[in-house]
């Protein structure tokens, strides 16, 4: 369970990124 919820959380964070960054350019 834990493990699911750090991919989800990886996931999360990475399209946080490309939002930010797509924001930023």
């Amino acid at each position: 369970m834990q493990e699911r919820i750090k991919e989800l959380e990886l996931r999360y964070k990475y399209f946080l990124l490309k939002k930010y960054l797509k924001y930023l350019l």
